[in-house]
């Protein structure tokens, strides 16, 4: 029953799925009536072959959506001025991506100091996806975000918030259950309108293999 239930809510909710069903449907009721003999060779067989597929692809479908959705999700945001990376924090819990702006504004504050930077009205949000962390090995579905600014100035002070010379870039290392995750500061490099993630290996794993101090520490 849950099954049968999983293919009619989806086609509810699908237009494609309801479009492609109709078309099957219409084109048995046109060749059974011209052609009934043609229909019990050989186009019912097909049909409900082709039935049986398309319901099979939409279990599997709902079945993957329902598997993302329970997911921890993870976030990467990016704030560019002037088409210049100047921040990133990567892999940042996420609790929903209802909260996704109020919690990248809130990193960037973190990121500055306490800052209250000088956003556009505007902000574009990537596709998630489903990612391994190379932290932990642990799947969590990713989002990227990009915060565009419109100077470098902290609008609490009315001075720099941050050098728009350099691209400032913490990594979030997610521990083990039960484990504390790591804020990891990567050495700062230019900024740059051509951005480039960091290599877990080579860029983090030599700083979490250093010794770490209570600041870099955060709960799981």
């Amino acid at each position: 029953m849950l099954f049968w239930n999983t293919i009619k809510f989806s086609i509810i909710n699908n237009p494609t799925y309801s479009i492609l069903f109709g078309i099957l449907a219409v084109c048995s009721i046109l060749i059974a009536v011209l052609n009934k003999s043609l229909f019990d060779n050989y186009i019912d067989p097909i049909t409900g072959i082709m039935t049986l597929v398309v319901a099979i692809g939409i279990a599997l479908l709902d079945y993957n959506k329902q598997w993302l959705d329970s997911l921890p999700k993870t976030l990467t945001v990016h704030f560019i001025l002037k088409n210049q990376y100047v921040l990133t924090c990567y892999y940042a819990d996420l609790v929903s991506e209802g909260d996704i702006r109020n919690w990248a504004q809130q990193l960037g504050s973190q990121m500055t100091g306490g800052s209250r930077l000088d956003f556009e009205p505007f902000f574009d949000i990537d596709q998630p996806s489903a990612n391994r962390l190379e932290s932990n090995a642990s799947n969590v579905l990713h989002y990227t975000l990009k915060m565009y600014l419109k100077s470098e100035l902290c609008l609490n002070k009315k001075t720099p918030a941050f050098n728009k010379e350099e691209w400032t870039r913490w990594y979030i290392c997610h521990g083990e259950k039960g484990k504390m995750d790591e804020k990891k500061k990567l050495d700062p490099l230019p900024s740059t309108s051509n951005p480039k993630e960091p290599d877990f290996k080579n860029d983090v794993l030599p700083l979490l293999t250093s010794t770490n101090t209570k600041d870099d520490q955060h709960p799981s």
